[in-house]
Parts: C-alpha cells; structure tokens; sequence
C-alpha cells in the first residue's frame, strides 16, 4: 500500500469495500427471493380438513356452492382442496329496535356459508400448508376461487383425517 492508501498504485482500500458491500447485497437479495428451502412432502403428509366462514353471501349466491367443487388459491391457481361439506346460518347484526332496545337481528336474504374442504396437507413451521403450497392457518384469511365464486373467507378450523 502506497502514502495515498492504494494497493499497488491502482486499486483503493474503498473501493474493495465498496464491490464486497455490493457483492453481499446482492447475494442478500438472490438468497432471500430464491426458494432456498422447499417444503418436504414426505413425512408429514396427510389428509386434512379445514373449515372457512364466509359471511355476507346473499341467498341466491349460496347454491353456487356445491359439494365435490374444486377450491383454488388466487394468486397461484394451484388447487387447495375440494368441498365436502356445506351449511349455512342466518346473518345477524347487532341492532337498536324500535322500541329502543339493543338486540341481535337477522338480516333479510344476507347469510352466513360454512364449507368444510378436504385436502392433502403438509405440516411445516407451525402452519398447515395445503397441497403443499397454501398456508392455512386457524383466523386467517383465505382468498378463495371456485369456478362460480371469488371470495375473501375466514379459516375457522383444521382437522386431521389420517
């Protein structure tokens, strides 16, 4: 290293560090985008039942609903299950009557639709994940697809089967 703090009279000190800082945050970046650890479908797999809450669907829209329906994952179109079971309850809100009390009242052709779906499940990392590839966890959210239907449902349980 020469007075001016370079190596061989070409290269800086800072410059070094500056392509090494560089280099580890583009290894930082390629490590964390990359699927460096991919669910193992070998142990764990089984079959599993989740139940989802979907609240607000019209009378006219719950006969979309069918046993034996594929269920999908919006973002990737990968299937996350079939329906096996269905009911529904009616939608109550929480209202003042006429003669002022405070109650809970049905609210007319709006009800709530609880579908049971089956599928293979894999656990991994404190989660369920569904076929491998949607997380399903109890109070989530799930974005579910069916050839009629795009909604927005709550997870409100999961059962192993086997």
């Amino acid at each position: 290293m020469d007075k001016n703090g370079k190596i061989a009279g070409k290269i800086s000190i800072i410059d070094i560090l500056a392509v090494v800082l560089i280099a580890a945050v583009i290894a930082g970046t390629v490590y964390r985008f990359t699927s460096h650890g991919t669910l193992s479908l070998t142990a764990n797999d089984r079959r599993i039942l989740y139940s989802v809450k979907i609240t607000g669907v019209r009378t006219f829209t719950r006969d979309y609903y069918e046993v034996g329906m594929k269920c999908f994952d919006r973002m990737t179109g990968e299937c996350i299950g079939e329906i096996v079971g269905i009911s529904d309850e009616p939608l109550q809100k929480r209202a003042t009557s006429l003669d002022g009390s405070i109650g809970f009242f049905d609210v007319p052709d709006v009800m709530v639709v609880n579908l049971d779906i089956e599928t293979d499940g894999t656990f991994s990392s404190n989660a369920w994940y569904a076929n491998g590839t949607y997380e399903l966890k109890t109070g989530a959210e799930l974005f579910l697809n069916t050839v009629y239907i795009d909604v927005v449902c709550e997870i409100t349980g999961i059962t192993v089967l086997d």
